[in-house]
């Protein structure tokens, strides 16, 4: 059953059509998130160093999760978390506890998408942060992920994780 308003029923001839399928349009979600700080990143540096390499990864992974552990002023008890923010860190003030905050924006889509729509976002995303660094993250079926840090559009570190299944 095609939904109203979505115009994909030209998608659904051939064989899937038998199934009845429902069709609905994938929106990004858009949230804005607040970091006290941001790794410095340097693609040299992280293929040389595996270490900073996982810090940079789990960073990453912390933002998307919006964990309070990403905030320079966060505060908690040692003994019940040890994470610490990568070594390298980029921050208007050197106190650990700045109020000063970076915005980062997160994008997510949620539903099957096609290669050439991830192939697309990364060309439509290379375009538009020139100077500046993005991350790109996908699941796949069975458990695999991907994520991408492409570096003023020219530099790209790939990390691909296998998943348990």
């Amino acid at each position: 059953m095609v939904k109203e308003g979505i115009g994909l029923a030209h998608q659904l001839s051939g064989p899937i059509e038998q199934h009845h399928p429902d069709v609905t349009t994938i929106r990004p979600v858009h949230q804005e998130v607040s970091v006290g700080a941001v790794p410095l990143i340097d693609a040299a540096r992280v293929i040389a160093d595996a270490t900073y390499e996982e810090q940079l990864l789990e960073w990453l992974g912390l933002v998307l999760l919006k964990s309070p552990r990403i905030e320079m002023w966060d505060k908690v008890d040692p003994y019940l978390c040890r994470y610490e923010l990568p070594e390298a860190v980029e921050s208007n003030d050197s106190s650990r506890y700045s109020k000063e905050s970076h915005k980062l924006h997160h994008f997510q889509w949620r539903g099957l998408n096609s290669s050439g729509f991830v192939a697309q976002l990364l060309i439509e995303m290379q375009k538009h942060a020139k100077q500046s660094w993005f991350a790109l993250n996908i699941a796949a079926f069975g458990g695999a992920s991907y994520t991408l840090l492409c570096l003023r559009g020219s530099e790209t570190l790939v990390w691909h994780i296998e998943g348990g299944s």
